[in-house]
């Protein structure tokens, strides 16, 4: 994909997400810059620009890159830095209390795997297989259709879900893994029901490990 159509892709993923002008922080991890790895941060409330630079990082091979589907507070970040790109420092990632309002009921399901390495095919497998199953159940007790999205190494669901609480959502997720981690070779996780959770930014490659036939990026 070149790169007119991957932003193209990032933004119309990202349409599907947020509405205009919600300020959302992007947030890139492992950045190289020939001295070392850098996490790298910026609040956009252009999304035109949020998903050019977001293909900007995965060009410059960032291991992973994400945003904050939860809309934050329109006064947050440093003036003068609105839609653009800085290497963070200690406190400048978005926190929960600048989460304006909670819309997404986020559930992530992983194949369980050796750490810092992307999946294999058998276990991509395996997380499609529970994460199917998580969908199927939902349907059947009338859960609205979700957003299905490849996170790169598993698989997502997103529910919209305004004015969810972080204690609802742990429940929800607690209550999906003792139901359907039995098998352990897929996961829901437990622990991305916090607001400002940072979110995979479909379009963009996940950096794991190494690059290799049974393991690609």
């Amino acid at each position: 994909m070149d790169k007119t159509a991957q932003q193209a892709f990032i933004k119309e993923s990202l349409d599907k997400i947020i509405v205009p002008g919600q300020v959302v922080e992007l947030r890139a991890l492992g950045v190289p810059d020939g001295s070392g790895y850098w996490t790298v941060t910026g609040f956009f409330d252009d999304h035109d620009k949020l998903a050019e630079a977001a293909q900007f990082l995965d060009s410059s091979k960032a291991k992973g890159i994400y945003f904050t589907p939860n809309p934050l507070r329109v006064d947050i970040g440093e003036s003068g830095k609105r839609n653009t790109l800085y290497r963070a420092t200690r406190g400048s990632a978005a926190k929960d209390v600048d989460i304006k309002e909670t819309k997404w009921l986020l559930i992530d399901v992983d194949p369980s795997r050796p750490a810092n390495m992307s999946s294999s095919e058998d276990e991509k497998a395996a997380a499609l297989s529970v994460v199917s199953k998580v969908r199927t159940f939902l349907d059947g007790k009338g859960w609205p259709a979700p957003l299905f999205a490849d996170s790169g190494n598993g698989y997502h669901l997103m529910y919209r879900c305004e004015g969810l609480t972080p204690e609802v959502h742990k429940q929800v997720l607690d209550f999906l893994a003792f139901r359907f981690n039995e098998d352990a070779y897929a996961v829901v996780d437990q622990a991305v029901h916090n607001p400002s959770r940072i979110w995979k930014v479909y379009g963009t490659k996940s950096r794991k490990g190494d690059d290799s036939t049974d393991r690609p990026w």
